[in-house]
């Protein structure tokens, strides 16, 4: 019987650490209390109904963490300190230690959200005492490196195992830091870009203008190890398809949007209003939805070009741009960091895109010569050597059995790329294609060898999508289609010689088909 008591302990012991480990946390904001209504009431964005603040005071009644059960949320950013009046700070602080310990028991982590102004050393100090998971440092603080370091110092000092994780600008990320969480705030809103007057609101090919955070996330987890990925922007006046599709938007690529509800969302919780209950469960099926394929995360790019990237989060804005527009035309893309670029590093890869090597050293200059002479196509700037004058925006030479395509400015224009590359590649080479799919961008991966093929797209219109094609290259008898709130559906496939089709029926914001083969 003691064996069997002390197997059970040993049980919950390793379950809550499971439970405890960023890798595994599944975030929202959960902002409420006096803090909250006061940095509210502060803040310069429209007022908010004195009834929400009424109802938001009351936030952290024990009752509001009942709202998670069914769901996947094990982590809630909560508003900690914020350079507010000390008894202001003090009463939310005492009310989140028994919050937390409640949140605890349910094994759900607790993290403080630090905004500008307030004391990073006393906000650590703080947070140590009241048993919290963690500390946010929130975008705003003229050196935020600096103040995570400090928060560090005083745990550290205290022997305390709270974890500091910044969510501001991405140049935080370049000071160095075994960060449990890449996390940024510096994201956009997912959607189609909204037509203003005198404007077509699409991009030169006449398809509407998508904003998207796909490439960021993966630009991102090129350097993050096994760390997750969160983006921490908050939407304005966002209604349910918005919390919706920036989750989609960030969970296709492998990252983590952190939901935050806006404050009559969440009063409209509190108070049980029917809306406000329906949509909080369509935001957390979606939740739940990329949760429950979170074998996905791990599947492998299949891409027609590798692009190389160079310290990222020194934010380039010309290296950002390549990879936002590359996303947009719907090119598959792997990214190669610098540091690992080898042979094996780019193996498969038909082409690769290296305006980032510049100028390349001797060593990466062999290898991608080599590369191309293998068959490969190489892409580069001026650095790769002189470009003789005249029309076009580059010069295409071969080498062995490939090409090699030099650009005259330096760096090259972004736009001119990705529209030149579709050229370069050929559209019929690509590995994926979408038809009737203008409002929809899609992410391509696989497991190991052999193993299906995801095609996850997510659509930015309003309005849903209806039949879309997807044309896959190669043979496969099966396809699958998966959308949140729904059981997944056998979809018909017309099989070509060298590719197949699969038609998707009408879906609403995310949808993902699977290809066996």
């Amino acid at each position: 019987m003691r064996r069997s008591l002390r197997s059970a302990a040993v049980f919950l012991l390793a379950a809550g650490l499971m439970a405890a480990d960023p890798q595994d946390w599944t975030p929202v904001r959960w902002q409420g209390g006096p803090l909250e209504v006061h940095r509210l009431a502060a803040s310069k964005t429209p007022a908010v109904d004195p009834a929400v603040l009424k109802v938001l005071r009351d936030w952290y009644d024990p009752e509001t963490l009942s709202l998670l059960d069914g769901t996947p949320v094990n982590c809630l950013l909560v508003t900690w300190s914020a350079g507010a009046p000390k008894e202001v700070e003090a009463e939310q602080q005492r009310l989140l230690a028994g919050y937390a310990r409640l949140a605890h028991g349910r094994r759900i982590a607790v993290l403080g959200l630090v905004y500008p102004g307030a004391d990073p050393a006393g906000a650590a100090a703080s947070a140590a005492e009241a048993g919290l998971d963690g500390l946010v440092l929130e975008q705003g603080f003229e050196s935020g490196p600096a103040a995570a370091r400090r928060m560090r110092e005083v745990l550290r000092a205290r022997k305390s195992p709270v974890l500091v994780i910044p969510l501001g600008p991405r140049d935080w990320l370049a000071t160095p830091g075994d960060w449990p969480v890449l996390g940024t705030s510096e994201a956009v809103a997912a959607r189609i870009q909204p037509m203003e007057a005198d404007t077509a609101g699409a991009t030169p090919t006449g398809e509407p203008w998508i904003e998207s955070n796909t490439w960021l996330v993966r630009s991102l987890r090129a350097r993050s190890g096994s760390r997750p990925v969160w983006l921490g922007q908050r939407l304005e006046k966002p209604g349910e398809a918005d919390y919706i599709r920036a989750i989609a938007d960030a969970a296709v690529a492998g990252g983590r949007w952190v939901p935050a509800p806006d404050p009559g969302l969440l009063a409209g919780l509190r108070l049980k209003q029917p809306e406000a209950l329906a949509a909080w469960q369509r935001i957390r099926d979606t939740l739940r939805f990329f949760e429950e394929q979170a074998a996905w995360r791990a599947f492998a790019p299949v891409a027609a070009l590798g692009i190389v990237q160079d310290e990222p989060v020194k934010q380039d804005a010309v290296s950002d741009e390549y990879l936002n527009l590359i996303n947009r035309r719907r090119i598959p893309y792997r990214i190669v960091e610098r540091t690992s670029l080898s042979a094996a590093a780019i193996a498969g890869l038909p082409a690769l895109l290296a305006t980032a090597l510049a100028p390349p050293s001797e060593m990466e200059r062999k290898l991608l010569e080599t590369f191309a002479a293998s068959g490969g196509l190489l892409v580069g700037g001026p650095a790769w050597g002189p470009v003789p004058s005249g029309e076009g925006e580059y010069v295409e030479r071969q080498t062995g059995g490939g090409r090699v395509a030099v650009y005259r400015q330096d760096p090259p224009d972004p736009e001119t790329v990705s529209k030149d590359l579709l050229d370069l590649l050929g559209r019929e080479n690509l590995p994926v294609r979408l038809f009737n799919a203008a409002s929809l961008l899609a992410q391509v991966t696989s497991g190991t060898a052999g193993a299906p093929l995801l095609v996850q797209l997510v659509n930015y219109a309003t309005e849903p999508a209806e039949q879309v094609t997807v044309r896959a290259a190669g043979q496969f008898r099966r396809a699958r289609l998966f959308t949140p709130g729904s059981p997944p559906l056998e979809l018909k496939i017309s099989q070509r010689a060298q590719y197949c089709d699969a038609r998707i029926p009408g879906f609403g914001v995310h949808a993902a088909v699977l290809l066996e083969k």
